[in-house]
């Protein structure tokens, strides 16, 4: 089935579990209601307040490529010792995925990547007479477990790569914390494994593109996925109803989904 009418939304479950599913829109049949139907799940997590002993992780936000050929997902796992920021890219036509954390970036250091911090103390040093050659010699690590990170900020390219931006605590060699730094890690979209492209590399953003989806108000105070202008629900269905939308008025035989997130550009 075409990408272009492809999305993704996640939904929190009776048990509190939030799974992330992959959806499509109908095709448009002349003075028929548009129509949409789950492909199939992407994943699950236990959500931010599980029903069992499982650590909280729950979805913030879904982020579509500018060709609506990838969706980039972050969600947040929390324990009493830990948090992790973690990200999927997943494949809208296969469901193929990659994932990735800031664990992904602990490599980054002075040969890799440029830190304006770490520039800044190289500088400072240099003025106090520290020798070109003990300069050479300084090097600096990120801090991938610090508790001061923050949530990722990602943006995709027109190249559909996506861009990937930490706040991670410089650490110099034999010098200590240097305070925290920017850094942007262009990722590709494919894999395992993992393909760092560039690192602080000032790649531009994609512009950004007005969506057709959006979540109005529901029944119950829920939030349920709404397409095009109006503010009446997405009507999903199957089998019959697919084939003959013209049928949507009949009760029972379709119905709204609710969600606590929605992305893609489906047409």
């Amino acid at each position: 089935m075409p990408v272009s009418r492809r999305f993704a939304f996640t939904e929190t479950l009776k048990n509190k579990r939030e799974r992330l599913v992959q959806a499509e829109l109908d095709a448009p049949k002349p003075l028929a209601k548009r129509t949409a139907h789950i492909v199939h799940e992407l994943g699950q997590l236990p959500g931010d307040t599980p029903s069992d002993n499982s650590v909280p992780e729950g979805y913030r936000w879904i982020l579509p490529s500018p060709s609506n050929a990838y969706i980039a997902v972050h969600s947040v796992q929390m324990a009493a010792n830990f948090i992790d920021y973690n990200l999927v890219i997943h494949d809208q036509m296969t469901g193929a995925a990659l994932h990735l954390n800031e664990h992904s970036f602990s490599g980054t250091n002075r040969s890799n990547c440029a830190s304006p911090l770490f520039d800044a103390f190289l500088a400072s040093e240099a003025a106090n007479g520290v020798p070109p050659a003990v300069l050479a010699g300084y090097d600096y690590s990120v801090d991938v477990e610090s508790g001061n990170i923050g949530a990722p900020v990602a943006h995709w390219t027109t190249d559909e790569t996506l861009l990937v931006r930490f706040g991670f605590d410089v650490i110099g060699s034999m010098i200590g914390n240097l305070g925290q730094d920017q850094f942007e890690y262009e990722v590709a979209p494919t894999g395992p494994p993992l393909q760092i492209l560039s690192r602080n590399g000032n790649r531009p953003h994609a512009p950004t593109k007005p969506t057709t989806l959006r979540l109005v108000l529901g029944a119950h105070g829920t939030q349920q996925i709404a397409f095009g202008r109006g503010k009446t629900p997405l009507p999903f269905g199957s089998g019959l109803v697919r084939r003959l939308p013209w049928l949507f008025w009949i009760p029972g035989l379709l119905r709204y989904q609710n969600a606590d997130h929605v992305g893609g550009y489906p047409v």
